[in-house]
Protein backbone atom coordinates (compact mmCIF):
# COMPACT_ATOMS: atom_id res chain seq x y z
CA UNK A 1 0.00 0.00 0.00
CA UNK A 2 2.84 2.40 0.87
CA UNK A 3 4.43 1.69 -2.52
CA UNK A 4 1.21 2.74 -4.27
CA UNK A 5 0.47 5.70 -2.01
CA UNK A 6 4.12 6.89 -1.81
CA UNK A 7 4.03 8.87 1.44
CA UNK A 8 7.01 11.07 2.25
CA UNK A 9 7.59 9.50 5.67
CA UNK A 10 6.19 6.57 7.65
CA UNK A 11 5.64 7.60 11.29
CA UNK A 12 4.72 4.66 13.51
CA UNK A 13 3.88 4.21 17.19
CA UNK A 14 3.22 0.94 19.06
CA UNK A 15 3.34 -1.76 16.38
CA UNK A 16 4.50 -4.70 18.48
CA UNK A 17 1.31 -6.72 18.76
CA UNK A 18 -1.31 -4.89 16.73
CA UNK A 19 0.89 -5.15 13.64
CA UNK A 20 4.33 -6.65 13.10
CA UNK A 21 7.79 -5.20 12.51
CA UNK A 22 8.07 -7.44 9.44
CA UNK A 23 6.84 -4.58 7.23
CA UNK A 24 9.78 -2.36 8.21
CA UNK A 25 12.28 -3.93 5.76
CA UNK A 26 9.71 -3.38 3.00
CA UNK A 27 9.58 0.33 3.86
CA UNK A 28 13.36 0.45 3.72
CA UNK A 29 13.37 -1.40 0.41
CA UNK A 30 11.21 1.23 -1.30
CA UNK A 31 13.23 4.07 0.23
CA UNK A 32 10.59 5.18 2.72
CA UNK A 33 12.05 6.93 5.81
CA UNK A 34 10.67 5.51 9.06
CA UNK A 35 10.19 7.47 12.29
CA UNK A 36 8.92 5.78 15.44
CA UNK A 37 7.66 7.36 18.65
CA UNK A 38 8.56 5.17 21.63
CA UNK A 39 5.93 4.94 24.36
CA UNK A 40 7.60 2.24 26.44
CA UNK A 41 10.77 0.13 26.68
CA UNK A 42 9.79 -2.67 24.31
CA UNK A 43 12.59 -1.88 21.84
CA UNK A 44 15.20 -2.62 24.50
CA UNK A 45 13.68 -5.24 26.84
CA UNK A 46 11.11 -8.08 26.79
CA UNK A 47 9.44 -6.48 29.81
CA UNK A 48 8.19 -3.30 28.14
CA UNK A 49 7.66 -1.48 31.47
CA UNK A 50 11.00 -2.44 33.10
CA UNK A 51 8.88 -3.14 36.20
CA UNK A 52 8.36 -6.42 38.04
CA UNK A 53 7.27 -7.46 41.54
CA UNK A 54 6.70 -3.91 42.68
CA UNK A 55 10.00 -2.42 41.62
CA UNK A 56 12.12 -1.38 38.64
CA UNK A 57 13.52 -4.45 36.87
CA UNK A 58 16.42 -4.33 34.43
CA UNK A 59 17.47 -7.97 34.81
CA UNK A 60 17.64 -8.49 31.03
CA UNK A 61 20.12 -5.65 30.50
CA UNK A 62 21.87 -5.69 28.12
CA UNK A 63 20.34 -8.13 25.63
CA UNK A 64 20.12 -11.00 28.16
CA UNK A 65 16.57 -11.70 27.15
CA UNK A 66 16.52 -15.26 28.53
CA UNK A 67 16.52 -13.86 32.06
CA UNK A 68 12.90 -12.86 31.50
CA UNK A 69 12.14 -16.59 31.68
CA UNK A 70 13.99 -17.49 34.88
CA UNK A 71 12.80 -14.39 36.73
CA UNK A 72 9.18 -14.50 35.52
CA UNK A 73 9.42 -10.91 34.30
CA UNK A 74 6.50 -11.23 31.87
CA UNK A 75 3.25 -11.40 33.83
CA UNK A 76 4.94 -13.82 36.25
CA UNK A 77 4.79 -16.51 33.57
CA UNK A 78 7.77 -18.56 32.34
CA UNK A 79 5.84 -19.42 29.17
CA UNK A 80 5.19 -15.76 28.41
CA UNK A 81 8.83 -15.04 29.16
CA UNK A 82 9.96 -17.69 26.66
CA UNK A 83 7.84 -16.19 23.90
CA UNK A 84 8.97 -12.62 24.59
CA UNK A 85 12.64 -13.62 24.90
CA UNK A 86 12.54 -15.52 21.61
CA UNK A 87 10.77 -12.64 19.89
CA UNK A 88 13.26 -10.07 21.20
CA UNK A 89 16.23 -12.26 20.30
CA UNK A 90 14.94 -12.86 16.78
CA UNK A 91 14.15 -9.20 16.17
CA UNK A 92 17.60 -8.19 17.39
CA UNK A 93 19.33 -10.87 15.29
CA UNK A 94 17.48 -9.72 12.18
CA UNK A 95 17.91 -6.05 13.08
CA UNK A 96 14.23 -5.44 12.34
CA UNK A 97 14.14 -2.24 14.36
CA UNK A 98 17.74 -1.04 14.39
CA UNK A 99 18.32 -1.48 10.66
CA UNK A 100 14.98 -0.14 9.49
CA UNK A 101 14.01 2.75 11.78
CA UNK A 102 15.73 5.98 10.88
CA UNK A 103 14.72 7.97 13.94
CA UNK A 104 13.21 7.05 17.31
CA UNK A 105 11.39 9.89 19.03
CA UNK A 106 11.78 9.79 22.81
CA UNK A 107 9.16 11.80 24.76
CA UNK A 108 11.69 12.30 27.57
CA UNK A 109 15.43 12.75 27.84
CA UNK A 110 15.32 9.90 30.36
CA UNK A 111 13.90 7.50 27.76
CA UNK A 112 16.42 8.65 25.17
CA UNK A 113 19.32 8.08 27.54
CA UNK A 114 17.95 4.68 28.60
CA UNK A 115 17.86 3.55 24.96
CA UNK A 116 21.47 4.70 24.52
CA UNK A 117 22.40 2.83 27.70
CA UNK A 118 20.94 -0.34 26.15
CA UNK A 119 22.93 0.08 22.95
CA UNK A 120 20.91 2.26 20.60
CA UNK A 121 23.04 4.77 18.64
CA UNK A 122 22.61 8.29 20.02
CA UNK A 123 22.28 9.75 16.52
CA UNK A 124 19.14 7.67 15.92
CA UNK A 125 17.34 9.15 18.91
CA UNK A 126 15.72 12.55 19.25
CA UNK A 127 13.85 14.07 22.17
CA UNK A 128 10.37 15.44 21.43
CA UNK A 129 8.13 15.83 24.49
CA UNK A 130 4.40 15.22 24.40
CA UNK A 131 2.02 18.16 24.35
CA UNK A 132 -1.26 19.20 25.89
CA UNK A 133 -3.89 21.79 24.96
CA UNK A 134 -4.51 24.57 27.44
CA UNK A 135 -7.55 25.86 25.54
CA UNK A 136 -10.67 24.85 27.42
CA UNK A 137 -8.66 24.03 30.52
CA UNK A 138 -9.26 27.14 32.57
CA UNK A 139 -7.18 27.24 35.72
CA UNK A 140 -8.85 27.66 39.09
CA UNK A 141 -7.10 28.93 42.22
CA UNK A 142 -7.29 27.17 45.56
CA UNK A 143 -8.56 23.62 45.72
CA UNK A 144 -10.23 21.46 48.35
CA UNK A 145 -8.37 18.14 48.01
CA UNK A 146 -5.32 16.40 46.62
CA UNK A 147 -5.90 14.40 43.46
CA UNK A 148 -4.53 11.26 41.84
CA UNK A 149 -5.54 10.45 38.26
CA UNK A 150 -4.54 7.21 36.58
CA UNK A 151 -4.73 3.46 36.42
CA UNK A 152 -4.96 1.74 39.78
CA UNK A 153 -2.03 -0.59 39.15
CA UNK A 154 1.16 -1.56 40.95
CA UNK A 155 3.56 0.67 39.01
CA UNK A 156 1.62 3.82 39.93
CA UNK A 157 2.81 3.72 43.55
CA UNK A 158 -0.59 4.38 45.09
CA UNK A 159 0.23 2.67 48.43
CA UNK A 160 2.77 5.47 49.00
CA UNK A 161 0.00 8.01 48.47
CA UNK A 162 -2.36 6.17 50.83
CA UNK A 163 0.30 6.06 53.55
CA UNK A 164 0.91 9.78 53.12
CA UNK A 165 -2.84 10.45 53.25
CA UNK A 166 -3.10 8.45 56.48
CA UNK A 167 -0.65 10.94 58.03
CA UNK A 168 -2.79 13.88 56.89
CA UNK A 169 -6.21 12.77 58.08
CA UNK A 170 -7.72 16.27 58.01
CA UNK A 171 -6.97 16.71 54.30
CA UNK A 172 -9.26 15.14 51.65
CA UNK A 173 -7.77 12.98 48.89
CA UNK A 174 -9.44 11.79 45.70
CA UNK A 175 -8.33 8.88 43.53
CA UNK A 176 -9.73 8.92 39.99
CA UNK A 177 -9.35 5.76 37.94
CA UNK A 178 -9.87 2.02 37.95
CA UNK A 179 -7.55 -0.93 37.59
CA UNK A 180 -6.42 -4.35 38.80
CA UNK A 181 -5.27 -3.10 42.23
CA UNK A 182 -8.51 -1.33 43.10
CA UNK A 183 -9.84 -3.78 45.71
CA UNK A 184 -6.42 -4.20 47.33
CA UNK A 185 -5.95 -0.43 47.54
CA UNK A 186 -9.41 0.01 49.01
CA UNK A 187 -8.52 -2.54 51.69
CA UNK A 188 -5.19 -0.84 52.37
CA UNK A 189 -6.88 2.54 52.82
CA UNK A 190 -9.25 0.96 55.34
CA UNK A 191 -6.38 -0.78 57.12
CA UNK A 192 -4.47 2.51 57.38
CA UNK A 193 -7.52 4.34 58.68
CA UNK A 194 -7.38 6.70 55.72
CA UNK A 195 -11.06 7.63 55.76
CA UNK A 196 -10.08 10.91 54.09
CA UNK A 197 -9.41 9.05 50.81
CA UNK A 198 -12.26 8.83 48.31
CA UNK A 199 -12.16 6.41 45.39
CA UNK A 200 -13.98 8.20 42.59
CA UNK A 201 -13.86 5.56 39.87
CA UNK A 202 -13.50 6.31 36.18
CA UNK A 203 -13.93 9.91 35.02
CA UNK A 204 -13.51 11.54 31.64
CA UNK A 205 -14.59 14.64 29.77
CA UNK A 206 -16.26 17.33 31.86
CA UNK A 207 -16.28 15.14 34.97
CA UNK A 208 -12.51 14.68 34.84
CA UNK A 209 -11.99 18.38 34.15
CA UNK A 210 -14.01 19.19 37.27
CA UNK A 211 -11.78 16.89 39.34
CA UNK A 212 -8.68 18.72 38.14
CA UNK A 213 -10.14 22.19 38.70
CA UNK A 214 -11.19 21.40 42.26
CA UNK A 215 -7.79 20.07 43.34
CA UNK A 216 -5.17 21.86 45.40
CA UNK A 217 -2.48 19.81 43.63
CA UNK A 218 -2.08 16.57 41.71
CA UNK A 219 0.03 13.68 43.03
CA UNK A 220 2.00 11.32 40.77
CA UNK A 221 3.63 8.75 43.13
CA UNK A 222 4.92 6.35 40.45
CA UNK A 223 7.46 3.65 41.29
CA UNK A 224 8.37 2.69 37.70
CA UNK A 225 10.32 4.54 35.04
CA UNK A 226 7.55 6.83 33.81
CA UNK A 227 8.28 7.44 30.14
CA UNK A 228 7.00 10.99 30.37
CA UNK A 229 4.27 11.78 32.90
CA UNK A 230 1.31 13.01 30.88
CA UNK A 231 -0.94 13.37 33.93
CA UNK A 232 1.56 15.85 35.38
CA UNK A 233 1.38 17.84 32.17
CA UNK A 234 -2.42 17.78 32.15
CA UNK A 235 -2.47 19.00 35.75
CA UNK A 236 -0.17 21.87 34.79
CA UNK A 237 -2.53 22.79 31.95
CA UNK A 238 -5.21 23.34 34.60
CA UNK A 239 -2.82 25.53 36.57
CA UNK A 240 -2.25 22.93 39.27
CA UNK A 241 1.10 22.15 40.88
CA UNK A 242 2.27 18.54 40.89
CA UNK A 243 3.98 16.51 43.60
CA UNK A 244 5.70 13.58 41.91
CA UNK A 245 8.22 10.81 42.48
CA UNK A 246 11.73 11.60 41.35
CA UNK A 247 11.84 8.85 38.73
CA UNK A 248 11.86 8.37 34.98
CA UNK A 249 10.73 11.34 32.92
CA UNK A 250 8.77 13.02 35.72
CA UNK A 251 11.53 15.47 36.78
CA UNK A 252 11.46 16.83 33.22
CA UNK A 253 7.81 17.83 33.62
CA UNK A 254 7.80 18.80 37.31
CA UNK A 255 10.35 21.51 38.10
CA UNK A 256 11.34 21.38 41.75
CA UNK A 257 10.15 24.44 43.66
CA UNK A 258 9.00 26.09 40.44
CA UNK A 259 5.96 24.10 39.24
CA UNK A 260 5.69 21.59 42.08
CA UNK A 261 7.80 19.25 44.19
CA UNK A 262 9.61 15.95 43.78
CA UNK A 263 10.08 13.32 46.47
CA UNK A 264 12.11 10.09 46.76
CA UNK A 265 10.35 7.06 45.32
CA UNK A 266 8.18 5.29 47.88
CA UNK A 267 8.85 7.81 50.67
CA UNK A 268 5.44 8.48 52.23
CA UNK A 269 6.88 10.80 54.89
CA UNK A 270 8.54 13.03 52.29
CA UNK A 271 5.35 13.07 50.23
CA UNK A 272 3.24 13.98 53.25
CA UNK A 273 5.64 16.81 54.14
CA UNK A 274 5.35 18.37 50.67
CA UNK A 275 1.58 17.99 50.59
CA UNK A 276 1.23 19.58 54.01
CA UNK A 277 3.29 22.53 52.79
CA UNK A 278 0.95 23.10 49.84
CA UNK A 279 -2.13 22.68 52.01
CA UNK A 280 -0.88 25.25 54.51
CA UNK A 281 0.08 27.72 51.77
CA UNK A 282 -2.71 28.16 49.19
CA UNK A 283 -0.94 31.21 47.75
CA UNK A 284 2.18 29.12 47.15
CA UNK A 285 0.08 26.41 45.51
CA UNK A 286 -1.50 28.96 43.17
CA UNK A 287 1.88 30.49 42.34
CA UNK A 288 3.38 27.11 41.43
CA UNK A 289 0.30 26.20 39.40
CA UNK A 290 0.37 29.44 37.43
CA UNK A 291 4.03 28.91 36.60
CA UNK A 292 3.28 25.33 35.55
CA UNK A 293 0.60 26.49 33.12
CA UNK A 294 2.91 29.17 31.73
CA UNK A 295 5.61 26.58 31.01
CA UNK A 296 3.06 24.30 29.34
CA UNK A 297 2.02 27.13 27.04
CA UNK A 298 5.65 27.86 26.16
CA UNK A 299 7.27 24.43 25.93
CA UNK A 300 4.54 21.79 25.71
CA UNK A 301 2.04 23.33 23.29
CA UNK A 302 0.79 21.56 20.14
CA UNK A 303 2.58 24.20 18.08
CA UNK A 304 5.92 23.51 19.77
CA UNK A 305 5.41 19.77 19.33
CA UNK A 306 4.59 19.94 15.63
CA UNK A 307 7.45 22.33 15.00
CA UNK A 308 9.85 19.79 16.47
CA UNK A 309 8.25 16.99 14.45
CA UNK A 310 8.63 18.81 11.17
CA UNK A 311 12.24 19.62 11.98
CA UNK A 312 12.79 15.86 12.15
CA UNK A 313 10.78 15.17 9.00
CA UNK A 314 12.85 17.75 7.11
CA UNK A 315 16.19 16.74 8.59
CA UNK A 316 19.06 15.75 6.33
CA UNK A 317 19.16 12.23 7.78
CA UNK A 318 15.66 11.51 6.47
CA UNK A 319 16.14 13.30 3.17
CA UNK A 320 19.27 11.39 2.17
Amino acid sequence: MAADFRPDILHIHNIYHQLSPSFLPLAKKIGLPVVMTAHDYKLIAPNYSLFHNGTVCEITKPHRFWRAVSHGCIRGSAAAGVLEAIEMGLHRHLGLYLKNIDKVIAPSVFLRDKFIEYGWPAERLVHVPHFVETAGRESAAGGDYFLFVGRLSAEKGIPTLLRAAAKLKDIPFRLVGTGPEESRLFSLAKELGAANVEFRGFRDGAALAAEYRGARAVVVPSVWYEVFGLVALEAAAYGKPVVASRIGGLPEVVREGETGYLFPVGDADALAERLQKLWNNPDLSSKLGQKARQIVEQDFSPQAHYRRLFEIYNSRQLKN
